[in-house]
């Protein structure tokens, strides 16, 4: 949720806000669903996201979330 805010100051009206679930997110696809958004709305602003996921920024992933 924190990263789709943060891009939405970056760019404001980027981020599909009725696609987004509000925090407290207790089902871990919720939390994958948000993270897929900030990847899809990292890529439209042209940030270099090679082989990320959602799943990768939810799991922690150090190596691809640098």
């Amino acid at each position: 949720w924190v990263l789709l805010e943060v891009l939405d100051k970056v760019s404001p009206g980027i981020v599909k806000w009725k696609q987004a679930t509000k925090p407290p997110i207790k089902m871990p696809f919720r939390k994958v669903e948000n993270c897929n958004q900030v990847v899809l709305v990292g890529k439209e602003l042209k940030f270099s996201l090679v082989n990320v996921a959602g799943n990768d920024i939810v799991q922690g992933n150090k190596k691809l979330i640098l």
